[in-house]
């Protein structure tokens, strides 16, 4: 999805787990992100994301950046793939944690991943298999390559592992400085509430949220939106 995808489904989970949610047209906009407006007032929504590795800077997810780059590697070997074949098949990469890579030399990794994978596909109508990089010469930004062959639907499963954090005041205290100097720009709205969306994904997953509610903030309304949990925390 891409930003605009994300923050109405974000809204639209907002919507359906906050009983408080204002009666009212939806209006999508920037700055802010929705409004909502009835014969009464007009309420503007704004939609943030919180990372594991977010810092008070607010200067970008490493971890997510990283995520972002193992997806299109991965699409970029299903594409290339599909260019043999029309089999179906899942593919999951295992990255190297020593061997980081830039978007530039995807294209080397995926060369690097072909011929192997396609030995195993050509071959066989079903069953799986672990390609690791001790049994053939795998890219050394690659530890291992799962295929195994589906019927229906060729897939790449981007798993991303790890131990994940609690939700400290920390995580999101650069964020919503971010968003706060932004206000003196929005649209005049009764109030501002402000969404932090906790992704589906490990650089955007955590534990629990460990923050006392109030916070201080210029947002009249703070609330974290936990998808995967299917609860939304008001902090303010």
């Amino acid at each position: 999805m891409n930003k605009k995808e994300l923050e109405c489904f974000t809204l639209a989970f907002f919507k359906e787990h906050y009983a408080g949610f204002p009666i009212g047209e939806i209006i999508q906009d920037e700055c802010p992100d929705f409004t909502i407006r009835n014969r009464d007032t007009v309420i503007g929504i704004e939609v943030g994301e919180v990372f594991q590795d977010l810092n008070e800077g607010n200067s970008g997810s490493y971890l997510k950046s990283i995520e972002r780059r193992h997806e299109k590697t991965g699409q970029a070997l299903i594409n290339a793939l599909r260019d043999y074949t029309d089999l179906n098949f899942i593919v999951d990469i295992e990255f190297s944690s020593l061997h980081d890579f830039t978007n530039p030399k995807i294209g080397d990794i995926v060369r690097g991943c072909l011929a192997p994978c396609l030995e195993f596909i050509m071959n066989n109508l079903e069953g799986w298999v672990s390609i690791y990089n001790d049994q053939c010469l795998l890219p050394m930004e690659v530890n291992s390559i799962y295929i195994q062959m589906l019927k229906e639907n060729t897939v790449y499963s981007n798993v991303q592992g790890g131990s994940v954090a609690n939700l400290h005041l920390k995580h999101i205290e650069g964020i919503l400085a971010k968003h706060e100097k932004k206000l003196i720009d929005y649209k005049p709205c009764k109030e501002h509430w402000f969404l932090i969306r906790e992704g589906n994904y490990y650089a955007g997953s955590f534990n629990d949220v460990i923050i006392k509610a109030p916070v201080e903030s210029k947002f009249d309304k703070v609330f974290i939106v936990r998808t995967s949990k299917n609860v939304v925390v008001e902090l303010k």
